[in-house]
């Protein structure tokens, strides 16, 4: 088990995750939590060249705006929330659909009762981290 967490994280809450096993990989924080670019270059010198990240709005958010996602995969469950909730999706948003990030390769697959909607990002494109 791999944890990111920040440098200013309780020293004793790192260390009793280090008795269990885990490895601890301390980044800054940024304005939306984690540096995710220190935290991708810290898992590509570990030879980590994959990651299936699943989190909240904002946790999405940063992984899109960032660049950092080359696929996704949405599930789409027939269950209205309404009100003031969570978006599925954080960050800056866009300002008209013509700005919106747009999949490619889209494939829709039914799993009653609900839809996983995946496909590309297009945008993405690995880098090299030093």
């Amino acid at each position: 088990v791999i944890i990111a967490t920040s440098r200013v994280a309780p020293p004793d809450w790192k260390q009793a995750m280090a008795n269990l096993g885990a490895t601890l990989i301390e980044c800054d924080a940024d304005e939306h939590g984690l540096d995710l670019d220190e935290l991708l270059a810290n898992l590509g010198q570990r030879n980590v060249t994959s990651i299936w990240a699943e989190g909240g709005g904002t946790l999405l958010g940063s992984l899109l705006e960032g660049g950092h996602a080359d696929e996704v995969w949405a599930y789409l469950a027939p269950v209205l929330i309404g009100g003031d909730g969570l978006p599925a999706v954080g960050g800056f948003g866009v300002r008209s659909m013509a700005d919106a990030l747009r999949l490619s390769n889209v494939a829709v697959e039914q799993l009653p009762p609900d839809v996983l909607i995946r496909g590309n990002t297009d945008g993405w494109a690995p880098r090299l981290f030093q």
